[in-house]
């Protein structure tokens, strides 16, 4: 099933396509004092149009300590740390109200007489627990990862809502694993992620986590299951947002394999993750692109998309510097009609 909001690959986009889209200014990103987020936090502060960086992070004092140290070298005052647990309500409900307040303009007599609002939300908080197999079920493995990576973006966004500017822009750090994922699920899962009910989508996506540990089961060879799921159920968000609120921008971005703590070995034959700095380029130049609201975004080294799949995995190079991304399919094999 094609989503008119998903284009097709090779589609080329330009700036007129968007055309009065407001450019990001004030920005929120998830899981911001570490990894790729802290290196998304340092890209946006990197650009002369950016007022302000809110480092969602669940430990306030390393967040501080790096507005305060690392980044204030950076950016100077444009950034600043704001407590943010996705997978606890209680500290969303916290975060959207210290968040508003630092967004109200006020006067010298302290009377608010306007007030800004967020521009952008980089929900790009996760975890990653296919490799601690020896610790949980997989089916554990892969509730907990919806938990954080799905219903966590979820939450954020939803509760963050009020605050955000009209035509506000939604990026979903996502991964190429949940287009796989997707082409692996049966065809009633698949149905149930590729319909317009995140309801659908969310019982769906319980019940392949619950299906995971049956050893007779229809998906014992799916790889990394916990993550590639959690993903492939964000994507179907990203996609349900976009047409539920045209107004915004909806995007869901892979940035490819990155030496971070989730992913920090060296891969078989020589093959290794990337800098997270990289990702983060790929992750901001989708924010500030010519991308349609529930595009599915990855990088690749060539603009045909023939080398698609392999571009990440062939790079050794840490000096390679190309963020280019292209528009690719849901599913990389759609099924047939």
């Amino acid at each position: 099933m094609d989503s008119p909001q998903v284009l097709r690959k090779g589609t080329t986009l330009t700036t007129e396509d968007l055309e009065g889209v407001r450019t990001p200014r004030r920005v929120l990103v998830t899981g911001a004092n570490r990894g790729l987020g802290l290196e998304i936090v340092k890209a946006l502060l990197e650009r002369d149009d950016v007022d302000k960086v809110y480092l969602g992070c669940r430990d306030f004092e390393a967040g501080t300590a790096l507005c305060c140290g690392e980044l204030w070298d950076l950016g100077g005052d444009r950034s600043e740390a704001v407590e943010l647990d996705v997978s606890d309500g209680e500290s969303i409900k916290r975060a959207v109200d210290y968040v508003s307040k630092t967004l109200a303009a006020r006067d010298d007599g302290h009377v608010q007489k306007s007030r800004e609002y967020l521009d952008a939300i980089v929900n790009n908080a996760g975890i990653f627990l296919d490799a601690e197999a020896d610790i949980y079920r997989k089916s554990a493995a892969a509730r907990a990862s919806l938990a954080v990576n799905f219903e966590g973006a979820m939450n954020v966004t939803t509760a963050f809502l009020p605050l955000l500017a009209d035509d506000a822009t939604v990026v979903n750090v996502s991964s190429r694993q949940a287009a796989r994922t997707l082409g692996f699920l049966e065809p009633r899962h698949r149905d149930a992620f590729e319909a317009n009910d995140i309801e659908a989508v969310r019982r769906a996506a319980y019940e392949v986590a619950d299906l995971l540990d049956d050893d007779y089961g229809p998906y014992t060879t799916l790889a990394t299951p916990a993550h590639g799921l959690s993903k492939c159920a964000l994507n179907a968000w990203t996609r349900i947002m976009a047409q539920q609120r045209p107004e915004m921008r909806f995007l869901a971005v892979a940035p490819g394999q990155l030496r971070t703590r989730h992913n920090p070995v060296v891969w078989e034959g020589g093959l290794r993750p990337r800098p997270p700095r990289l990702g983060a380029r790929v992750v901001v130049d989708a924010l500030y692109g010519a991308h349609a609201s529930g595009s599915f975004l990855a990088q690749t080294c060539a603009s045909d998309g023939t080398r698609f799949l392999r571009g990440e995995y062939e790079t050794h190079d840490d000096s390679w510097e190309s963020s280019a991304t292209q528009v690719v399919d849901w599913v990389v094999e759609p099924p047939a009609a």
